[in-house]
């Protein structure tokens, strides 16, 4: 009976630090956004009860373009595969088309989110009549884009936990992926295309993205004085050649001698 009692105690202590880490939990609620045929947007809080975006958030369209667009991927290969097969250049993990889907619905996502909530997409594409799954995070804090992407390319809705590397010569696409420009990256020792498993994630800090799109565009702008000179010089020269074959022609009727009479 005494010990029945000296226990008593400690199971009312266990179950009120129980109660109380029940309490703390924050439940993490997903508000859908849209769903259709190319992809799904939603809403979700975070993992971490503590952890805090800057939203709702207005971005302009070509600053999310470019985050999107920025995102490359690699096919990894085993050192018998790189021996006998070229190893193919990073591209961007998202297609034009998949990029024009996606950046209106995340830019309403940033616009309607709490502080509380990040960005959850999932675009859906079509390989050989099969489906392949991205899935990804995406939420705004301190002047900077935080992107996580969770699964690329995968056969099912719900991405692996771990990329792995695998000794079979036939095994799934492995995938590294980078951020471009890497200087508009925070943390760039950890962050740029040494990155070989899932989860990948990027901080990129929009002034400097913003400043190397400038920069990246400033080039094209000061050239296109010289651009429309060599355009009017080739004009003129096409012009040219068009009056000297005129020319010729006309030379070729007079000098030709008249049609044989009947």
């Amino acid at each position: 009976m005494s010990s029945i009692i000296r226990q008593t105690p400690l199971l009312i202590l266990i179950s009120i630090v129980w109660a109380m880490t029940s309490c703390m939990a924050v439940p993490r609620v997903n508000t859908p956004l849209f769903e259709g045929q190319q992809g799904t947007i939603s809403l979700r809080v975070f993992a971490e009860p503590m952890q805090r975006a800057q939203h709702p958030v207005s971005l302009e369209p070509h600053i999310i373009r470019q985050v999107l667009k920025g995102l490359h991927v690699q096919d990894t290969q085993t050192i018998l595969e790189s021996a006998l097969i070229n190893n193919n250049p990073p591209v961007q993990a998202f297609t034009e088309n998949e990029v024009h889907f996606l950046a209106p619905h995340v830019i309403a996502g940033l616009e309607k989110a709490t502080p509380e909530e990040e960005i959850i997409f999932q675009v859906h594409s079509t390989q050989s009549h099969h489906t392949r799954y991205t899935t990804g995070s995406l939420y705004c804090s301190d002047s900077t884009v935080h992107v996580t992407i969770h699964g690329y390319h995968e056969a099912s809705k719900q991405p692996p936990l771990l990329s792995r590397p695998s000794t079979s010569f036939s095994r799934p696409k492995m995938w590294t992926m980078s951020f471009q420009p890497s200087r508009a990256l925070i943390n760039k020792n950890s962050d740029i295309a040494s990155q070989t498993s899932f989860p990948f994630h990027f901080t990129i800090h929009l002034p400097r993205l913003t400043q190397t799109m400038k920069q990246n565009a400033s080039p094209i702008s000061s050239e296109s004085p010289s651009i429309h000179k060599e355009l009017e010089g080739l004009r003129e020269s096409l012009q040219q050649q068009h009056r000297q074959i005129e020319r010729l022609e006309n030379q070729l009727q007079t000098d030709s001698p008249p049609p044989l009479q009947q």
